[in-house]
């Protein structure tokens, strides 16, 4: 989450917030962050007056995205750190440098700690809150109290490691809801979204700019020209998201997530 005087930014995941953060921190003087992929609920009080920006990404290919970047990250980790000692672990953590950053549990869960393919993970991300014994072993994982750092502050020793954010208590409710986990992100973040002024990922470089103005937010030219020109941030290697989805996994996108794809037009 990113606060400026004009307005709040929610970040939903692999939706383009790194990059509109990083657009956000560098060039919008009043812009700070006070939380990690934080809730609607989260807001600080001083800010619960403005306007609420959130942006969102075809479900389709949200899950590829999810399902690549984590793998990579997971298996870039494990390569590093299985070059180091247990001592040298122990150090990096006191140092403030956590070895496993960015490695999602929830990921490592569904995904059979990474040895599942798109397809077979994909299945769980759609339906794990409808299985017993997977949502549990994922609640298991999750931890209790948010991590408050960011990016290059020290390790909450005790707290865990930064993945998602996603409290215990937070995805409990879900239990035996059909939803997917791009819907149980969403609403976990925004709630059923009401107040929020929603982009779409696929546009946001060109609907950000027009945001900003019908909002007044100034605009420097430098601002601008890292909108429109800037390279993607936290990006993963992968196939056009078509190519992943059979007939049969593409529905079961269609049917867990399908409010959210009717709500913004998407379409596989």
């Amino acid at each position: 989450m990113v606060v400026t005087a004009d307005f709040v930014f929610v970040h939903l995941h692999k939706c383009g917030g790194s990059f509109l953060t990083e657009a956000l921190l560098r060039y919008v003087p009043t812009a700070r962050r006070v939380g990690y992929h934080y809730p609607c609920w989260k807001i600080p009080d001083a800010h619960r007056h403005l306007p609420i920006l959130g942006v969102v990404r075809n479900p389709w290919d949200f899950y590829v995205s999810y399902h690549a970047f984590q793998s990579g990250l997971l298996e870039r980790a494990r390569a590093a750190n299985g070059a180091r000692t247990a001592a040298e672990l122990e150090r990096l953590i006191d140092e403030g440098r956590d070895p496993w950053n960015g490695i999602d549990a929830l990921f490592e869960e569904l995904s059979g700690r990474g040895a599942l393919g798109f397809p077979d993970a994909c299945r769980h991300y759609l339906s794990f809150t409808r299985e017993a014994g997977l949502f549990d072993r994922v609640l298991e994982r999750l931890p209790a109290a948010f991590d408050h750092r960011a990016h290059g502050e020290p390790v909450e020793r005790g707290e865990g490691f930064r993945g998602m954010n996603l409290r215990r208590q937070d995805l409990a409710p879900f239990h035996g809801v059909a939803a997917g986990l791009y819907t149980v992100l969403f609403r976990h973040l925004f709630g059923a979204g009401e107040g929020v002024e929603f982009l779409r990922m696929e546009t946001l470089r060109e609907e950000l700019l027009a945001w900003f103005e019908r909002h007044g937010v100034a605009v420097s030219r430098a601002l601008a020209d890292f909108v429109r020109h800037a390279e993607r941030i936290n990006t993963s290697a992968h196939a056009p998201y078509r190519t992943y989805y059979d007939a049969e996994l593409a529905g079961l996108v269609a049917r867990v997530d399908g409010e959210l794809i009717a709500r913004f037009g998407y379409a596989l």
